[in-house]
């Protein structure tokens, strides 16, 4: 199972910078600590029944989603980044910033930019386990979506930015079911 570091890999990070007026080095940084923590959300939310089953019809709407910048929706990255975080979404792009080095108004733009291709990129690979598992469950004990977060947060132990749990742990209760 491909981890973080997939994920930002595929990502357009120079089309990122040039969108939001940035260094390609300051957005591939601020993205390090992004990406887990949106899908550390995304997994915090998937503890609870509800949360999973929300989290698993989004993931169905955005299966042929965005593939490039040009075809992000901001308006939803901005849904996606409120479902995701509520009314920690403030604190916890505070806390990327700090963590990453990077001004909170660089993490401002590039949420909304992000979660859209993000969950395009999950969707597949959602899609792709639940074809090969139709038992695969969204159940709070994981199934099939608590497994794929799991794998793709428990697969970069050390990324660029000072490790996964870094920026995971420092965000403490905000991600609500995250780690702690």
């Amino acid at each position: 199972m491909p981890d973080i570091s997939a994920i930002l890999n595929e990502l357009p990070v120079n089309d990122l910078a040039q969108k939001v007026g940035a260094s390609p080095d300051d957005v591939q940084r601020a993205l390090g600590d992004l990406l887990p923590t949106l899908v550390g959300g995304m997994q915090a939310n998937a503890h609870a029944p509800s949360g999973a089953a929300s989290l698993a019809s989004a993931l169905e709407q955005h299966v042929n989603g965005a593939q490039s910048v040009d075809d992000v929706d901001e308006a939803d990255g901005e849904k996606i980044a409120a479902h995701v975080f509520g009314g920690e979404q403030d604190a916890v792009v505070a806390k990327v910033a700090q963590h990453s080095g990077n001004d909170k108004g660089l993490i401002q733009k590039l949420l909304p930019l992000v979660a859209p291709l993000v969950m395009a990129w999950l969707a597949s690979r959602f899609t792709k386990s639940n074809d090969a598992k139709k038992e695969a469950s969204t159940e709070p004990s994981g199934g099939g979506l608590g497994d794929i977060l799991g794998q793709v947060l428990g697969g970069d132990s050390a990324s660029s930015s000072g490790g996964l749990g870094g920026i995971l742990d420092s965000l403490g209760g905000l991600l609500g079911g995250g780690r702690k």
